[in-house]
């Protein structure tokens, strides 16, 4: 029907005010170590300027997803520079992502999604202040 959204678009479930707490360290710091692990191994550390991975207290409402959890999505932001007056994204492999992606469902981080930011700078910032 023409009011039915695709099923590749996904519903802001929540987004709630969070303060740091060992959990949500940990899971950030868990997220952080698997996406550098598989930077390194994929050759793409030593060509990447910088590559935060950003937390954000977001959920994202799925199809499959009925639950009422509040989990946060984590957001990829590999990105090259010479300057750091400007920096472009680094296109990463769709197979890395998919690595990434596998690994963090593998483990046991909380998170509701995964999202892979390609805004150069400018108009962005590099580190999401």
């Amino acid at each position: 029907t023409e009011n039915q959204k695709p099923s590749h678009i996904h519903s802001i479930k929540s987004l709630n005010q969070k303060y740091l707490t060992p959990l949500r360290i940990e899971n950030l710091q868990k997220a952080d170590q698997i996406f550098n692990q598989i930077l390194h191994t994929s050759g793409d550390y030593n060509k990447i300027w910088q590559a935060p991975l950003v937390m954000i207290p977001l959920s994202v409402l799925t199809q499959n997803d009925m639950s009422v959890d509040t989990y946060e999505c984590f957001i990829l932001r590999p990105i090259s520079s010479r300057e750091a007056m400007t920096a472009d994204v680094y296109s990463l492999s769709v197979s890395v992502i998919s690595d990434i992606i596998k690994k963090m469902s593998d483990s046991d981080i909380q998170y509701s999604q995964i999202f892979y930011d390609l805004t150069h700078k400018p108009p962005g910032t590099i580190e999401w202040e």
